[in-house]
């Protein structure tokens, strides 16, 4: 048991016992002010004095632009700088678009650079080194590399809560926030946020909205007496232009540290004493008919680019993913890692009007794996690229894909199974034009193939290429005639026993 003594902390006894606290509920003991972490079973001598760390674990360094707050010669010089860069525009340039870009040349300049998250312990320098050190000694010497891994693992841990300490006891920010964040980085609890999906999203938001908006106003008795209103609806708000006081005041009341807007600007920024006075006159504009465009902007709902990554369980892998169609382009990737024992992946994307494409891969389980893919059909182009990897004691795939009422291209693979290959493949007629390109490929043992094409009215190409099974080999092409022009080639290699050739003397004769 690791026992660190927290001397950073002594001075501050509200912050000592939320520290203490939080180590409780987590497991780690009990202590008066001293926070004990529950570690592997190797004793270690307490730590009496303070030493530089041997590396620095974890970065709580506050944002950049957290900077302008706490630094007073740093924000006055930013706040110059861009009130100077500012004024000496032409009228004529002067916008709140050329504001921004000055905003942020002059934070790329002047403000640090925020340092990047450091690794965790378990992947630091020194115990990927102790790791190594371990695979590489003999059987008899495992246990004495285990036991120094566990001590180099302590070493790193004591000195990412020694240099956490020292940054809160070091920092400016109101003590019970940085406190808070203190015990969150300890402890490595996460936000509480919970994020509502599906029907009981729709709830929330009805049952949100519904009780500020849905006021019953109550009514007159039978009697006629008037009911009077308890509060005066003659406001008298002013609409005069905006004034600096006002601005100040409402700039006081926003909560710092919260996500910019689409500009990107901060509220630190706007917190400067010359940047408030521009945001005093952007607002007047505004009040004016004036409006910066940036301000009209929202999300944009033109492009939904969603991409899905699920890794493999160890056990049983099932996996639903569900894409809305957006409007005008909807391009979706999906990967799901193989399961070792299950692997059961089900993939929809919604139809975009426009264009969709669609890209699913599946990755091979090592004892079974069924894939059902289904796109529907887009109303302008649908382009779709289906591939399973194999699996090396059973393969079963089906596909299918909706027909295009303009162009419908389909490119299906299926990778060989070293025992049996079973693949039926499906493609709707297009209206206009339909090309279809099959390959599988041969299995070493039994190859049973069935393809079958739907006829296009005006134009139906069918490329077939079956590899040969060193064994047996059973093909069955069956392509439905196009009532103006069927162009139809089959190819299938010798095999070196027996092969069927049905539906290609059918073609010669």
């Amino acid at each position: 048991m690791t026992v660190i003594k927290m001397n950073s902390c002594k001075h501050n006894p509200f912050v000592s016992n939320m520290i203490i606290h939080e180590m409780q509920q987590s497991g780690g003991g009990t202590a008066s002010r001293t926070a004990k972490l529950s570690t592997p079973p190797i004793p270690l001598a307490p730590i009496t004095e303070w030493s530089p760390p041997r590396s620095v674990l974890v970065s709580v360094s506050p944002k950049p632009c957290h900077a302008l707050r706490e630094d007073h010669e740093l924000a006055s010089t930013i706040d110059d700088d861009i009130a100077h860069t500012y004024a000496n525009l032409p009228d004529q340039q002067k916008s709140y678009s050329s504001f921004v870009e000055i905003c942020n040349k002059v934070g790329s300049k002047r403000l640090p650079r925020k340092p990047p998250r450091d690794p965790d312990p378990v992947d630091t320098i020194q115990v990927s080194i102790a790791r190594r050190a371990t695979l590489r000694l003999s059987t008899k010497d495992v246990q004495t590399a285990q036991i120094q891994l566990k001590k180099t693992y302590d070493r790193c841990e004591e000195d990412r809560i020694i240099k956490t300490l020292q940054t809160f006891e070091a920092s400016s920010a109101p003590e019970h926030l940085r406190a808070w964040k203190l015990v969150r980085e300890l402890s490595g609890k996460r936000s509480g946020v919970i994020f509502i999906q599906g029907e009981d999203r729709l709830n929330t938001w009805k049952n949100h909205f519904s009780k500020p908006l849905n006021n019953d106003v109550p009514q007159s008795s039978s009697t006629g007496v008037p009911i009077t209103p308890v509060f005066d609806t003659n406001y008298n708000i002013s609409c005069d232009p905006f004034t600096q006081g006002e601005v100040d005041i409402a700039l006081k009341q926003m909560k710092a540290g919260k996500a910019p807007g689409l500009d990107g600007l901060p509220l630190e920024v706007w917190q400067l004493p010359k940047a408030r006075q521009f945001l005093t006159n952007f607002c007047n504009q505004t009040l004016s008919g004036n409006r910066p465009d940036e301000w009209g902007l929202s999300a944009s709902t033109t492009d939904n680019t969603a991409t899905h990554t699920d890794a493999a369980s160890t056990t049983d892998n099932t996996a639903t993913h569900t894409d809305p169609a957006s409007t005008t382009d909807n391009t979706a990737t999906h990967t799901d890692a193989a399961s070792t024992t299950d692997n059961t992946a089900t993939h929809t994307d919604a139809a975009s009007t426009t264009d969709n494409t669609a890209t699913h891969t599946v990755a091979a389980s090592t004892t079974d794996n069924t894939a059902t893919h289904t796109d529907p059909a887009s109303t302008t182009d649908n382009t779709a690229t289906h591939t399973v990897a194999a699996s090396t004691t059973d393969n079963t795939a089906t596909h299918t894909d909706a027909a295009s009422t303009t162009d419908n291209t389909a490119t299906h693979t299926d990778a060989a199974s070293t025992t049996d290959n079973t693949a039926t493949h499906t493609v709707a007629a297009s209206t206009t034009d339909n090309t279809a390109t099959h390959t599988v490929a041969a299995s070493t043992t039994d190859n049973t193939a069935t393809h079958t094409d739907a006829a296009s009215t005006t134009d139906n190409t069918a490329t077939h290429t079956v590899v040969v099974s060193t064994t047996d080999n059973t093909a069955t092409h069956t392509v439905v005639v196009s009532t103006t022009d069927n162009t139809a080639t089959h190819t299938d290699a010798a095999s070196t026993t027996d092969i069927g050739h049905g539906p290609l003397l059918l073609i010669n004769c």
